[in-house]
Formats: C-alpha cells, structure tokens, sequence
C-alpha cells in the first residue's frame, strides 16, 4: 500500500512541470524599437532611386493569437542627401498565427501610412495612402523579433516625381512583450 502512494505522489510531482509549462500565458502587448526602411524605386532608369533609413518605435496589441494591430513612429533620413529626413506613422491590422504565444509566427495585413519629408529647399513632401504588409517573427517569453515588409501604394510619389514608382518599407524590431 505505502509503495503504491509512494507510485502515485512521485508520478504526480513529477507531471506538476509539464502542467505548469502546458498552461502558457498569452501575451498580447508588444513595444518595439527597431530599424525602418523606405526605398522609393523609380521604373525611369535616369532617376536614382530614393533610400531612407532610420528607426522606429512600434506598438502592438493582439486581439487573439491570430489578429492584431501595429503601429509605428518612424523618423528617417536620406542615405544620398542627408539634408532630406522624414518621419511619419503607419497603422496596419495583422492576421496571421502566433502573435500571441511563444515560438514562431507569420502575418499578412493592410494598413494606412502617413509620411512627411523635409526637402533640402524649405519645403515638405506629404505622402500617404494604403500599404500591405507581410511579416515573420518568433517569440521568446519577455521579447520577440519581428521583419515585416510593405508594399505601398504609390500614388503621392508618383505625383511628387511626375514618374512611376514603386515602394517598400521593411521593418526589423526587437519588441518587450507584456
């Protein structure tokens, strides 16, 4: 009898971690602080093409482990001219797996974006409109690492370069996860 209690107490002490890992805490709030990127690629092969890069402070909450939403502060300057900076806000809700727990995740989303640049002769550029966005990350227990890739609508900078562009943003952040 005192064997099979012994049996019985050593098998349950021995479950308790299993328990206790099984039941993970889902984290839904992330802070970031990364890198931002902006290239403005133009199809006329005679005009250069515009690359700003710079940081960027991100929020995000994630409704379950398969919705969220993100935004991102962004400040950036021209790596040809450095007298031209930007800065700007982008918003984008993500739908994907994983936000919300640890291991791996990938997203898709859509979004809005809203830049200014300060030109070299006193004036500033305003861009905005739609972008969608694609992402990867992993998620440790306290912090996580997130790439995530836009495709912009390019409307504004094709009206500012009287040209045909394409645009993409790319992100890489190192976030504390509450």
């Amino acid at each position: 009898m005192l064997d099979r209690i012994f049996l019985v107490l050593t098998l349950t002490t021995c479950l308790l971690p299993f328990n206790s890992q099984a039941e993970e805490i889902e984290k839904k709030v992330n802070l970031s602080f990364g890198t931002y990127a902006l290239t403005v690629a133009y199809v006329d092969a005679f005009i250069n093409d515009d690359i700003l890069t710079g940081t960027a402070l991100s929020a995000s909450y994630a409704f379950s482990n398969n919705t969220a939403v993100r935004g991102s502060l962004f400040s950036l300057n021209h790596i040809d001219y450095p007298e031209i900076d930007a800065e700007g806000i982008d918003i984008i809700a993500l739908f994907g797996t994983g936000f919300t727990t640890q291991g791996f995740k990938a997203y898709l989303g859509a979004g809005i974006y809203d830049e200014s640049w300060d030109n070299p002769t006193g004036g500033v550029l305003n861009f905005s409109g739609i972008q969608f966005n694609g992402g990867l990350g992993y998620n440790w227990e306290a912090i996580a690492l997130d790439l995530i890739i836009g495709i912009r609508e390019s409307g504004d900078y094709n009206n500012q370069a009287n040209a045909d562009t394409a645009v993409v943003s790319s992100t890489f952040n190192l976030s504390v996860r509450f």
